[in-house]
């Protein structure tokens, strides 16, 4: 039996020899030489139902189980990122 991506089935026979000419899928890549995180949009704004977009029940989990991440990345001596405000709208009245 073949295993398939989820994508497979979209994917048109052009796509498929991109990415078989790129050497993506089949087997897993692994870290590379330098892996790094990235976290975005980790805000109350997006984890905290006290905001218009968060969601406490699935953002806290979320939020414990990046901080074991990033734990467990800095004993690792790993890089990451962590991009607190994405954009910034100086016109009056947007997100001030």
């Amino acid at each position: 039996m073949t295993l398939m991506a989820i994508w497979d089935d979209v994917l048109n026979e052009q796509d498929r020899k991109m990415f078989s000419k790129a050497k993506m899928g089949g087997k897993r890549g692994g870290l590379g030489k330098n892996p790094a995180i990235v976290v975005v949009d980790m805000t109350y704004g997006f984890v905290d139902s006290r905001f218009r977009l968060g969601c406490s029940e699935s953002g806290y989990p979320v939020v414990k189980a990046t901080a074991l991440l990033l734990e467990k990345a800095r004993i690792k001596k790993l890089y990451f990122a962590n991009r607190k405000e994405m954009f910034r709208i100086e016109r009056k009245g947007h997100f001030r």
